[in-house]
């Protein structure tokens, strides 16, 4: 027998204070759980067991026993990893996640994901989820803004940057903003979106300095496609998410305006799952898929 069976069979008579409810434990016989501790005692050189009258621990059994438990649940988690390793990718995961990462992030690259794993499966509910509205029947949920104290696993998948933009025509009509204090004569238009809310006064960082500015938004709204649109339509100069307008704003489409400032609000994105020491395969390699389609659109 192996040195790690004899160390389960230490480990469970300690648990249980005796060699026969370890045979029943374990399935074996009366005689192989005390052979066993001999042999284990013996390559030891020392007692790990009083056995009369009563099955209690020696001093060095008390010693030993802390540091063969954390032996032997590592081992175990060892064991169910090698078997979840080997497992397909297949099966269903539940997932939500705020509509604009939805439609802006994860669902354009859904069709790799499903072509690299075809057993795999995914649910998902476009909503704004909350810590709250976590349930059983999901497994992962993509979240904006701050979190309360949780039980759950929250990983930070980064801070959304934020910018002004604004389309060429209206800027050669009414003048590029140098100064934060510029936007004051221009037509802004504000977000009151619940995850982000940038209503006035908008606050810029630079140089270690931080600049409010009070402006007059002619339009705000909780729909950040709206106010993207209002903005394509030269009414004026929008805030926006900057993952929202990179395309706009490599093609020229959308100018970045004061780009030199930083907007202060940077909502951060946080992936939230269950406090599991192992998780099912699906599940792992989906949280990897939204790691990377995510993160990698905040830089």
């Amino acid at each position: 027998m192996s040195k790690i069976e004899q160390y389960q069979i230490f480990g469970c008579a300690a648990e249980y204070g005796s060699f026969s409810k370890t045979a029943e434990r374990l399935g074996v016989s009366n005689s192989h759980i005390s052979k066993q501790m001999a042999r284990l005692e013996s390559a030891l050189g020392y007692k790990l067991f009083h056995r009369s009258p009563h099955l209690l621990l020696t001093e060095a059994g008390e010693t030993l026993q802390p540091y063969v438990r954390s032996m032997l649940e590592s081992y175990n988690i060892l064991e169910q990893t090698g078997s979840a390793l080997k497992e397909d990718i297949s099966g269903v995961v539940r997932l939500s996640v705020p509509p604009l990462l939805a439609r802006e992030l994860v669902i354009p690259e859904l069709p790799r994901l499903m072509e690299e794993y075809p057993d795999l499966r995914v649910d998902l509910t476009v909503e704004q989820p909350t810590l709250q509205a976590f349930s059983d029947k999901q497994d992962i949920i993509i979240t904006m803004g701050q979190l309360s104290d949780s039980s759950l696993i929250c990983k930070s998948l980064g801070e959304c940057p934020v910018v002004l933009v604004a389309t060429p025509d209206y800027l050669a009509e009414k003048g590029e903003p140098k100064f934060p204090e510029d936007l004051k004569r221009h037509h802004c238009m504000a977000s009151h979106f619940r995850l982000f809310n940038n209503a006035v006064p908008w606050v810029f960082h630079k140089d270690q300095q931080q600049f409010a500015v009070e402006i007059e938004s002619r339009v705000a709204m909780n729909d950040i496609y709206g106010i993207k649109t209002l903005v394509k339509a030269n009414m004026g100069i929008g805030v926006m998410l900057k993952f929202f307008v990179d395309d706009e704003i490599d093609t020229e489409k959308l100018i970045q305006v004061l780009p030199e400032y930083q907007f202060a609000s940077r909502p951060p994105i946080y992936m939230v799952s269950r406090d599991r020491k192992l998780l099912p395969a699906n599940v792992r390699v989906l949280k990897s898929f939204l790691t990377e389609v995510i993160s990698r659109r905040l830089d």
